[in-house]
């Protein structure tokens, strides 16, 4: 009985640090200590059960982490871009040929600009195309 209860402790402290930090590690962390929990209640030992829960949590980090991390930072992204103009962010590289990158909120976008923007420089975002944003100095 005591590996279940290890097991199950596994599963929820996961589910909690997943919710709190959206990082999607702990959550496969928790999918691999269901499948020891499974094998915990067919009777297996206890040796497989670890066993279990370390390659599935691996791999599943491994095959499926880069997957969410970018459907869920697109999806993100895709809502916050109808209530991005007007906002203010900062240039983390200087722009090449108008073109470069900002942070929103803690968020990197692709920005275009028709003025040379450099690194550190605060921007205003004027217009947006898709997840492209159209910026320009923020003179304050």
């Amino acid at each position: 009985m005591g590996w279940s209860i290890i097991w199950l402790t596994v599963i929820i402290f996961s589910l909690i640090i997943e919710l709190v930090t959206l990082d999607f590690i702990a959550i496969f962390f928790g999918l691999g200590a269901f499948l020891a929990y499974i094998f915990t209640l067919l009777k297996v030992n206890y040796d497989i059960q670890i066993f279990i829960f370390i390659i599935t949590s691996l791999l599943s980090i491994l095959g499926f982490r880069k997957f969410l991390l970018q459907y869920v930072h697109f999806k993100r992204k895709d809502k916050l871009v109808k209530t991005i103009k007007n906002k203010k962010g900062i240039a983390v590289n200087s722009f090449v040929n108008g073109k470069g990158s900002i942070r929103i909120n803690g968020l990197r976008w692709n920005a275009i600009s028709i003025e040379e923007i450099c690194f550190g420089d605060k921007v205003i975002v004027i217009d947006n195309d898709d997840l492209t944003l159209l910026v320009k100095k923020n003179e304050e």
